[in-house]
């Protein structure tokens, strides 16, 4: 990801509070998923974001997007 893409990242992380309500997305939670996350395209962090809520039943540890990001 690129800086420029924190807006859409946002946007992402909005979604799956959204769906998983039990998580307030604060900046300190927005910045670490940002940097663990980064090495990965804003299209792949979303699409798997989608594949999580299908599947997940709690918000996501940034170790469960990886999973689905590197398989």
């Amino acid at each position: 990801m690129e800086t420029t893409d924190t807006v859409r990242f946002s946007e992402v992380m909005v979604y799956l509070s959204l769906n998983f309500p039990e998580r307030e997305v604060g900046q300190n939670l927005l910045k670490s998923y940002f940097r663990d996350l980064s090495e990965f395209g804003i299209d792949e962090i979303e699409k798997a974001a989608k594949a999580y809520v299908r599947t997940g039943y709690k918000f996501p540890l940034i170790s469960d997007l990886i999973r689905l990001l590197s398989a």
